[in-house]
């Protein structure tokens, strides 16, 4: 009895099976790489909604930029225009600081405190007026 044609035929298969499993994970990387900036945006207004949430009063807010601080989570929520991108990448790489922008709403006394709170323990972290300098590179 031959096998070479069962062995042939399975060998084609998997061939087979093997290409189709290439295809479909090469579309999951194409789709996660594709939808990558929507997911780091989910991402920022996330963590905004989660402060504005956790911020009912002034002491809240502090005390939540402070646990932000603690973890090495530097967090600065801004409201109305933006002033670059360039400063937002600024921010990141120089500071490890996230920018994350709440649209063109007025912020409230509660995001107030808390930008308050992580500003000042920014500037003691980076120096005084670092987010200044970060605006003048960003600005070149």
């Amino acid at each position: 009895m031959d096998f070479s044609n069962y062995v042939h035929l399975y060998y084609m298969k998997f061939l087979h099976i093997g290409q189709v499993a290439v295809f479909t994970i090469g579309m999951i990387l194409f789709s996660i790489l594709a939808l990558f900036p929507f997911t780091l945006k989910s991402h920022q207004q996330t963590t905004l909604y989660y402060i504005m949430s956790q911020s009912k009063k002034c002491e809240s807010a502090s005390a939540l930029a402070q646990q932000y601080f603690d973890k090495g989570t530097y967090v600065l929520v801004v409201f109305g225009l933006p002033d670059s991108n360039n400063l937002m990448e600024v921010m990141k790489t120089d500071y490890n600081v996230d920018l994350i922008y709440g649209g063109c709403g007025l912020a409230t006394d509660e995001t107030d405190c808390f930008n308050e709170t992580m500003y000042r323990l920014l500037e003691g972290k980076f120096g005084e007026e670092f987010y200044e300098r970060a605006r003048g590179k960003a600005r070149r």
